[in-house]
């Protein structure tokens, strides 16, 4: 069965970056995230992170995310998430961190142009 989810990656809009991330997402692996992110040459227009596969976050991954989320503003760049989990949603909302989030990947994509039409 094919996956009504894939887009190509030459059927992004250009500025568009995407990652999927799976695991728990605690301190360790946020800031290994953010370390990969930075150190690959620039943040795109908007990144697009797949939530899919992070079925718990706590406190510290949240806390790291948000910290992510106000370094890549103050470069231009808007997070967008997408298929997050109800246990990673309601940590997130717990810690105040504000950022678009969408149900399925091809919303994300969608606001993401909305986002560079609007830029």
């Amino acid at each position: 069965m094919p996956n009504r989810t894939a887009i190509a990656r030459t059927d992004l809009p250009s500025g568009v970056e995407v990652f999927r991330l799976n695991g728990p997402f605690f301190f360790a692996a946020a800031a290994e995230f953010e370390d990969l992110l930075l150190r690959s040459g620039g943040l795109p227009r908007v990144l697009i992170l797949r939530m899919a596969g992070v079925p718990m976050m706590d406190a510290t991954g949240a806390a790291a995310l948000k910290r992510f989320i106000k370094v890549s503003a103050s470069k231009r760049t808007a997070i967008v998430l997408c298929e997050l989990a109800p246990e990673p949603a309601s940590v997130l909302h717990n810690l105040d961190v504000v950022v678009p989030n969408v149900t399925t990947f091809a919303e994300a994509v969608s606001f993401a142009r909305q986002l560079l039409a609007g830029s």
